[in-house]
């Protein structure tokens, strides 16, 4: 039993639990068919192709498992109210790799261990470092826990790059063209969260809401600094900072206190069940799909920024090779776009009121909307750039095709008057040479039937209708008898 704790003590900690969430996108660490790996996120069947390529090594390898997440929360009774969509839980829940040994270290006061990958459907990488406090029956006060906690967290970076570059490897043995390496800045590109749960002890106050209400400050002020994980003494928060501390409480009871500040869930509960249990671990979920989706973005943001660097290249500089990658470029743009840019509608249609609340806050909180704009508006420009490279084209085109027929009718109708003026020349020869036949015999006739042709009597001369050859139809005879 602890012994009543004298005012000046005022808060310590009897237990807490921490989860620390980390998470970068794969194309940060990519080495090799980054291109192809863009192409195939999000799609359907991307986690799957995943898992496969893994199957074969897990009898021997550090991955031990491979399984789809899902809601703890929905194997409750509870399950009408969810905290994931049905389209979120069949379709988009992350992979999750499981080591076949964890990786552990400890504090004075944490243990932790690193035993779980999590892979989302767009292509980016989380785990979580999970610590609880070694000596469950000793009591530690604010300031020695928030020393320690920043000796924790220099003691996690090494443990944390271990672990990623121990999934690292096991990704490469597989068949998928992706390669992935570890680099010197890698902890520094890792997107963060934490989740703190903790128990208090106070003689004096039996909940939260007690401790608001206290005329002596000095308790809530170690508390806000235990929100902020501050080394600086509780003494400079002054009555209105304390004031916001109060209003950030998100909890529905009296007696619980859920307060979300930057980068950290701060969570006091008095009741410990199933459902509660279920709830945090769906909290906790919701949050690391956030981080991924955050990862992610970050990654497309410099991604956009990359392509639409080579493009200003390369455009003006050799548009042939522009143009021989422009539909790999709009192909692998419009794929990405379309598998990442809108996570957070993916995300609605939870049920439960207070867990929307939370998660709302969460985004709040955090740079997800900012840098989800900021991709928005960066993939529109890229876009309209897109758009006007081929509308330029396309006239190009159309102007090289107009210029072609052009020339062609131009030397058609060159063609067709030198036809004519052949066929001109040509008939023109035919009639000469006709006239050349046909004048000399006309003459030397003509002669003939005025020295000697008969008169018949009753007829006058026929008149020289059209040319005839005939004589070929007088006989011999008619001859004599005419001379």
């Amino acid at each position: 039993m602890v012994n009543k704790i004298v005012m000046e003590a005022n808060l310590l900690l009897t237990n807490f639990s921490l989860c620390r969430i980390y998470s970068v996108d794969l194309g940060f660490v990519s080495t090799d068919g980054i291109e192809e790996f863009n192409k195939k996120r999000g799609l359907t069947n991307f986690l799957s192709d995943i898992s496969m390529a893994f199957q074969a090594n897990l009898s021997v390898g550090s991955i031990e498992s491979i399984s789809i997440d899902f809601s703890r929360y929905s194997k409750t009774d509870k399950k009408h109210r969810n905290t994931f969509s049905i389209y979120y839980q069949n379709n988009l829940m992350p992979l999750v790799f499981s080591m076949r040994s964890p990786i552990c270290a400890e504090s004075n006061f944490f243990s932790f261990s690193i035993s779980q990958f999590r892979l989302s459907y767009h292509g980016a990488i989380s785990l979580r470092v999970l610590s609880k406090k070694i000596n469950i029956t000793e009591s530690i006060s604010i300031s020695d826990f928030i020393e320690d906690y920043y000796k924790f967290i220099e003691l996690q970076k090494e443990k944390v790059v271990e672990s990623l570059n121990l999934f690292f490897s096991e990704w490469n043995k597989t068949t998928i063209q992706l390669k992935l390496s570890s680099n010197e800045n890698l902890f520094d590109n890792l997107e963060s969260f934490e989740i703190f749960d903790f128990n208090f002890l106070n003689t004096d106050i039996r909940s939260i809401n007690e401790l608001f209400q206290l005329k002596d400050l000095t308790p809530l002020k170690q508390l806000a600094r235990l929100f902020r994980m501050t080394k600086s003494s509780y003494m400079q928060y002054d009555e209105s900072k304390l004031k916001e501390i109060r209003e950030q409480n998100l909890g529905n009871r009296s007696d619980e206190l859920w307060i979300i500040n930057d980068e950290r869930l701060v969570r006091n509960h008095p009741d410990q069940n199933v459902y509660l249990q279920a709830f945090l671990e769906d909290i906790i979920l919701g949050i690391e799909i956030l981080k991924l989706h955050e990862a992610n973005l970050i990654y497309l943001y410099n991604w956009i920024i990359a392509k639409r660097s080579f493009l200003r290249e390369n455009l003006y500089k050799d548009e042939k090779l522009f143009m021989t990658k422009f539909y790999s470029f709009w192909t692998e743009i419009v794929t990405i776009y379309e598998n990442s840019i809108e996570p957070f509608v993916k995300l609605r249609g939870a049920k439960h009121s207070f867990y929307n609340i939370l998660i709302a806050k969460v985004k709040s909180q955090t740079n997800i909307v900012e840098f989800r704009n900021d991709v928005k508006d960066e993939f529109e420009e890229l876009f309209a750039t897109l758009n006007s490279v081929s509308s330029l084209q396309s006239n190009q085109t159309s102007y090289a095709d107009e210029q072609i027929n052009l020339i062609i009718n131009r030397d058609n109708q060159k063609l067709n008057n030198r036809m004519l003026l052949l066929t001109f020349i040509v008939l023109i020869a035919g009639v000469l040479q006709l006239i050349s036949v046909i004048v000399p015999y006309f003459i030397k006739d003509s002669k003939n039937t005025e020295n000697h042709s008969p008169k018949i009597e009753g007829k006058k001369n026929q008149p020289f209708l059209h040319f005839q050859d005939t004589t070929k139809t007088i006989s011999k005879d008619s001859i004599q008898k005419v001379r």
